[in-house]
């Protein structure tokens, strides 16, 4: 399974990087964001894959199995159905692109700066103002950035706010249509870190959600099982921030065999067609599953 999402502005060259990047990779399900509807539909006919979903809501996706759309669009993703193959069963994968701003970690490290920047909900600007006489949790403290408890909480209320919304639509729809095989795939650009790799802090609301709701980041479990290419550790960086914002997450009896982040330096790819790094998965159901293996 890959996860990519496309560099704004890029599509006149997408096609091309794209299919080559499949071509060498080879994966049976390719999940895209930021990509319009036409360049989809060509990098599916030039890699032999079906392309259902659209360059906006429903962000389209390629598979090399069967698949159809379920439900209804929404607002920042859409669900699918796969068939695979053998009569192995099928798999409901959705694929998201949440809101890109305001990014929530930059909170941590200058808080006062961001809050400048961007126009922030009037509730942001209360619970600055907190965090400046203690906070919430009752701990002053006169400097804000350092991931400070005060911007900790400030930097949760971000991302609670903004991308946090859209995905719960997705976790929403996708809790109730929830397969008997309990097979489930989500992929996406989230635009917000994960509470897996912040351990002091903060506890990231969109990838807790997805662990509350079953899920499992397969780069994560990859990482714990000793099968990641930790290098290059992150997808994304902003304001000199790096961070894994792009995610394959899982639900189901497979076992991830290998998970690592692609881009020019390992890619094979040397025009790479994003701002962002892609997510490669290669899942394997477990023995006592099914026989089937997705990457």
């Amino acid at each position: 399974v890959i996860s990519l999402k496309m560099a704004a502005g890029a599509e006149e060259d997408a096609v091309r990087r794209v299919s080559e990047l499949v071509g060498k990779h080879r994966p049976d399900l390719l999940g895209l964001q930021d990509c319009g509807a036409e360049v989809a539909h060509a990098i599916a006919s030039a890699c032999g894959m079906q392309c259902v979903g659209d360059g906006q809501a429903a962000q389209a996706v390629l598979s090399r199995w069967p698949i159809e759309p379920v439900g209804a669009r929404l607002p920042r993703g859409r669900g699918f159905r796969v068939r695979l193959p053998e009569r192995s069963g099928e798999v409901l994968w959705y694929n998201v692109h949440l809101r890109e701003h305001p990014y929530a970690p930059n909170v941590l490290y200058d808080p006062l700066k961001f809050w400048v920047e961007h126009t922030l909900h009037e509730s942001f600007q209360d619970l600055l103002q907190e965090s400046l006489s203690g906070g919430r949790s009752g701990r002053a403290s006169s400097r804000l950035g350092d991931g400070s408890p005060a911007a900790a909480e400030l930097a949760e209320m971000v991302e609670s706010e903004t991308q946090l919304p859209d995905l719960n639509e997705v976790l929403n729809d996708l809790e109730a249509r929830r397969p008997d095989s309990g097979l489930i795939l989500l992929t996406g650009s989230f635009h917000a870190a994960s509470h897996l790799d912040y351990p002091a802090g903060p506890e990231w609301p969109c990838s807790r959600s997805c662990a509350d709701a079953g899920l499992i980041d397969s780069f994560d479990e990859a990482r714990k099982t000793g099968v990641a290419d930790n290098f290059p550790a992150s997808t994304w960086a902003s304001n000199g921030v790096q961070d894994r914002i792009d995610f394959v997450y899982y639900s189901g009896t497979w076992a991830v065999e290998w998970s690592g982040h692609l881009d020019a330096s390992n890619s094979g790819i040397a025009e790479w067609p994003s701002d962002h790094r892609a997510v490669l998965s290669i899942l394997r159901a477990d023995p006592a599953g099914l026989p089937t293996r997705i990457a």
